[in-house]
C-alpha cells in the first residue's frame, strides 16, 4: 500500500470527531469503527488486500483507548471544585481591558500531582510574565467550564486567582526568551507594527490591535497574523535549504534540521499548527537519516494521526483544521493546477518571475479551496477577495517573518539587528495598509444566514477538486522522477 497512513490518519479524525461529539458513547464509536473497518475488508475479500486495513485496526485500537483515559482525565480535572492550591509555571498572558488571563502549566492541584493546563482569570490585579513559577489560590467552580477550543489546545479548567503565596523564576529559559524578543521588537517599532511582528513570529495574538485584527478578519486572512503551519513552513524549509547549499551530508543535514526544528517548535509555543507543520519537518528530516525522502500526504497524515494520538480533541482546533486542510490542498491540488513543465517558459529572469507568481497563486487558490468550508462553518462569513488578499498579504508577510527572524538571530549585533528590523517594520506597514485598502472595498466580506447549506456546498466543491485531483497526483510525480533521473543520467554522460 503506497500510502497506509492517508487511511489511518483519516480513520483516527473521523473518530476523534465522533469522540468529540459523544464522549459518552465510546464502546458504542469503537464498535461501529471496528464494523465499518471489517465491513471494508471483507467487501474488499482478498487477502492481501485485508492486510491493508491493519494499520488502520491498530491506529483506532490505540485512538479508542487515548479517548477512554482523556474522557476520565476530563471527568477527573471537572471534580476540582472550591479554593484549591495550585502550584505551576505561567506559560501564557492575555489582557482584555482590566482583566488579565493566564495559561499555567499545572504540576499539581493540593496534594495531587496532575499534568495539564488551566486557565486563570485575574481581576484583583495579580501580575505575572510568562516562565514564572507560582503558588496561588485559586477558585474553581463549575459554571467556569473550559470551551471545546481550549479542551483542544490542552487546557482543562478554568478558575480564577484569589490569592497568591509564592512567586518564582522559572527554568525554563524558552519563555525567558519570548519575552526578551517580545521587549526588543516592542523597543524599536510602533505598538502596531511592533504588535504584528509579534504575533507573526511568536503566535502571540493578544499584541495584535483591534483595527489591525478587523482588517484581517474582513478579507480572510486573520490566519497571518499569528504563527502558522505556512510561516513556520517558511523558516524550516529556510533550514532545509540553507544545508543544502552548505553541501553538507545527508545525515549531518537530518541531525542538525532536527534539532533546529525542535528549538523552533519550543520558540513559538508548541502551538498546534506549529505541532503539526513540526512534525511534518521532523518526519522529513528523519527520512535524511536513513537515506530516504518521505512522501509529502504520508508525511502529513502521520503528523495529523501522532497529534489526534497525543490530545483526540485536538481536531476541534481552528488552527489545526486550517494549517491540515491548507497543507493538503498545497501539497495535492497545487501540482494538479499548474501547467506541465514543458509548457512553462523558460526565459530566465521574467519567465522565473512569471513562474513563481503563478505558482503562489495556484497554492492561494488550492489552500483557499480546501479552507473555505471550514471557514464557513466557524465563522459564518467569507470574503470573495480572499484569495487576492492572500497572494498580496501571504508574501508580504514572509518577508516581514524572514526579516524579524535575522534581526532577533543578530539581537548581540545592535546595528544589523536594528537595520532589520526597521526593515520588517516597513514591510509589515505596507501590509497593514494593504489588508485595509481590501477590506474597504465594496462586497469585501459575506455573512450566511444559513452556515448549513453553505458548508454542504463549498464542502463538495472542495472534494470534487479533490478527487480529480489525487488520482492525477502519483501520475505527475512519477513524471517529475522520470525527468530527474533523465537529468541525472545526462549529468553523468
Amino acid at each position: 500500500m503506497k500510502r497506509p497512513m492517508l487511511i489511518c490518519g483519516s480513520g483516527a479524525m473521523l473518530f476523534a470527531i465522533a469522540f468529540g461529539l459523544f464522549p459518552s458513547h465510546i464502546a458504542l464509536i469503537v464498535s461501529l469503527s471496528f464494523i465499518i473497518v471489517a465491513g471494508f475488508a471483507v467487501f474488499l475479500r482478498e487477502r492481501k488486500r485485508v492486510s491493508y486495513f491493519l494499520p488502520l485496526f491498530v491506529v483506532l485500537l490505540l485512538v479508542s483507548v487515548l479517548c477512554f483515559r482523556e474522557y476520565r482525565f476530563i471527568e477527573d480535572a471537572s471534580s476540582f471544585c472550591g479554593n484549591k492550591t495550585v502550584y505551576g509555571t505561567v506559560c501564557e498572558k492575555d489582557k482584555t481591558g482590566d482583566v488579565v488571563k493566564y495559561i499555567v502549566d499545572v504540576e499539581a492541584i493540593d496534594s495531587i500531582e496532575v499534568d495539564f493546563k488551566i486557565n486563570l482569570i485575574s481581576a484583583d490585579g495579580f501580575q505575572f510574565s510568562p516562565g514564572d513559577t507560582v503558588k496561588m489560590g485559586v477558585e474553581f467552580s463549575g459554571d467556569r467550564a473550559p470551551t471545546k477550543a481550549q479542551l483542544a489546545n490542552g487546557i482543562r479548567l478554568v478558575g480564577k486567582i484569589s490569592e497568591v503565596y509564592e512567586v518564582g523564576s522559572s527554568e525554563y529559559s524558552l519563555y525567558r526568551m519570548r519575552d526578551r524578543i517580545k521587549d526588543f521588537i516592542s523597543e524599536k517599532l510602533n505598538f502596531r507594527e511592533a504588535g504584528t511582528i509579534v504575533g507573526i513570529m511568536l503566535g502571540d495574538d493578544s499584541a495584535v490591535s483591534d483595527s489591525v485584527r478587523e482588517s484581517f478578519s474582513s478579507v480572510g486572512i486573520s490566519h497571518i497574523l499569528v504563527v502558522s503551519g505556512m510561516h513556520f513552513s517558511v523558516l524550516a524549509g529556510g533550514i532545509y535549504l540553507l544545508l543544502c547549499r552548505l553541501k553538507f551530508k545527508s545525515r549531518r543535514v537530518g541531525i542538525i534540521g532536527f534539532l533546529c526544528v525542535i528549538y523552533l517548535m519550543a520558540l513559538t509555543g508548541f502551538t498546534v499548527s506549529v505541532t503539526r507543520a513540526g512534525l511534518a519537518y521532523l518526519i522529513m528530516f528523519s527520512g535524511f537519516l536513513i537515506n530516504r525522502r518521505p512522501d509529502p500526504v504520508n508525511s502529513l497524515f502521520m503528523a495529523i494521526t501522532i497529534i489526534i494520538m497525543e490530545n483526540p480533541l485536538a481536531i476541534f482546533s481552528i488552527s489545526f483544521q486550517l494549517s491540515s486542510a491548507a497543507t493538503f490542498g498545497v501539497i495535492v491540488m497545487a501540482p494538479m493546477l499548474s501547467t506541465k513543465r514543458e509548457n512553462r517558459t523558460q526565459k530566465r529572469f521574467f519567465g522565473s518571475i512569471y513562474n513563481h507568481l503563478t505558482d503562489t497563486l495556484l497554492m492561494s487558490v488550492s489552500a483557499g479551496i480546501m479552507t473555505m468550508p471550514i471557514i464557513v462553518y466557524n465563522f459564518g462569513t467569507i470574503s470573495p477577495i480572499m484569495l487576492v488578499s492572500n497572494l498580496v498579504v501571504a508574501p508580504l508577510s514572509v518577508v516581514v517573518l524572514c526579516l524579524a527572524a535575522i534581526a532577533v538571530l543578530m539581537m548581540f549585533m545592535p546595528p544589523i539587528s536594528i537595520v532589520m528590523l526597521l526593515f520588517a517594520g516597513i514591510f509589515t506597514r505596507i501590509m497593514i495598509v494593504a489588508a485595509e485598502y481590501l477590506s474597504g472595498l465594496p462586497y469585501a466580506n459575506f455573512a450566511f444566514f444559513d452556515r448549513t447549506i453553505a458548508v454542504l456546498i463549498m464542502t463538495v466543491m472542495a472534494l470534487g477538486f479533490v478527487v480529480l485531483c489525487y488520482y492525477r497526483y502519483d501520475k505527475i510525480k512519477k513524471i517529475k522522477k522520470e525527468e530527474q533521473k533523465k537529468y541525472a543520467d545526462c549529468n553523468r554522460k
